[in-house]
């Protein structure tokens, strides 16, 4: 198998290669495809695989391979830009955070975007060609959301720092295929940090995890597991002494953590 990494690098170890690359399993060598020039500039902030082997990297990127791009980019498995992705459309203007492929194959996008191909907003789904999806109307106007996660409900969870308004500002939202927030669910406010990532677990319940101190009023040091309806899990409370920047929900149950922390207790 193989790795594929993104971010705002120019080289590896003495190898020039811009952006995005594909390494070996191990990580000790740069594997072919991906031509160093592929992404010049800005930085690659999420890679997606899409069914048939293709990929999706987004990022602050506006050229991939000399042609205008903005934002979002379709690539070929053997690591060559797809033209007919988004065809002549302007793509996103600002940063693309995170993308996800939706059950129907349509895309979700969401960042510090003012607009795609035209359309205002920070979060947009798009057809598999990359086109806006006219049938998406979005009620609210979440501010540079960071991540998106698919729940079990077909709904969508956005984390941010301000995502529905309020007071205190909501930093966990759940959204609605169609766009509309879901108001069935306890949109969540952090104190003191904000939510930089989140997994869903097999039984619905979501775990949140980032700089906070506390989630809805109630103390929560940096980790949080939420009910499918969005309400604090009273039985989950680890302490983590650090920010938390990344969560991976393991096959048998169990979670990693990766972040500038020291301790869990």
């Amino acid at each position: 198998g193989t790795v594929l990494v993104g971010g705002g690098f120019s080289s590896f170890g003495a190898t020039t290669q811009y952006r995005i690359a594909r390494l070996s399993s191990n990580g000790s060598q740069l594997v072919g495809g991906f031509g160093p020039g592929l992404l010049s500039s800005g930085t690659v902030n999420r890679i997606v695989k899409l069914p048939g082997g293709k990929l999706l990297a987004g990022g602050s990127f506006t050229h991939v391979n000399g042609s205008s791009r903005a934002g979002l980019a379709r690539l070929n498995a053997d690591g060559s830009f797809d033209f007919a992705f988004n065809g002549a459309g302007a793509g996103a203007v600002g940063t693309v955070n995170d993308v996800v492929v939706l059950p129907d194959g349509k895309l979700f996008i969401a960042g510090s975007i003012s607009s795609y191909n035209g359309t205002t907003g920070s979060v947009h789904r798009l057809t598999t060609d990359g086109v806006a999806d006219p049938s998406f109307v979005r009620t609210f106007s979440p501010s540079a959301p960071s991540r998106v996660v698919p729940l079990r409900t077909g709904n969508l969870l956005l984390l941010g720092s301000s995502l529905v308004s309020g007071t205190p500002a909501k930093t966990v939202a759940s959204i609605m295929p169609g766009g509309g927030v879901d108001t069935d669910f306890v949109q969540g406010a952090t104190s003191d940090g904000i939510p930089l990532a989140a997994v869903v677990q097999s039984d619905g319940k979501i775990i949140v995890a980032g700089s906070f101190s506390a989630y809805n009023g109630v103390p929560r040091e940096r980790i949080v597991r939420l009910h499918p309806n969005g309400a604090v899990d009273e039985s989950f409370a680890p302490r983590v002494d650090g920010t938390v920047n990344a969560l991976v929900l393991r096959p048998d149950g169990t979670i990693l953590l990766a972040g500038d922390f020291f301790a869990i207790n």
